[in-house]
């Protein structure tokens, strides 16, 4: 997996915060390139260390989520199609990011779970 495509999925997965902080390594990499600044050996080996050390707290962070999301509805013996898919998608993105199954057993459970009607679909006030 090339770069682009990990970077790519950061951003997707994450929402502001980490993604702020890569656009940010990007954006000045590409600064000092056009600017015409050598980009040593050891800046791009720095640079690509903080991209793996991003890599791997969006890795931890999404066990944790996906973990704490499948419990609960596990807990609550239902989960809407909605959520179902959320949680899948986010599934989806930690494997892309190198997940090691660590989640299987919670994403089986959860796969097994009944889907129930979401609020809006049973009148409730969203």
């Amino acid at each position: 997996m090339d770069w682009t495509s990990i970077v790519v999925a950061l951003i997707a997965f994450l929402g502001g915060g980490v993604s702020g902080i890569i656009t940010l390594i990007l954006q000045r990499r590409w600064k000092k390139k056009d600017e015409g600044e050598k980009i040593t050996p050891e800046r791009i080996a720095e640079i690509e260390w903080k991209i793996d050390a991003l890599v791997k707290c969006q890795k931890v962070m999404s066990v944790d989520r996906i973990r704490y999301l499948g419990l609960c509805y596990i807990g609550s013996k239902g989960i809407t199609l909605e959520e179902k898919e959320t949680l899948h998608e986010m599934h989806d993105a930690y494997e892309a990011l190198g997940g090691n199954g660590h989640l299987d057993t919670v994403m089986d459970e959860v796969d097994r779970l009944q889907v129930v009607k979401s609020r809006f679909e049973r009148g409730e006030d969203t």
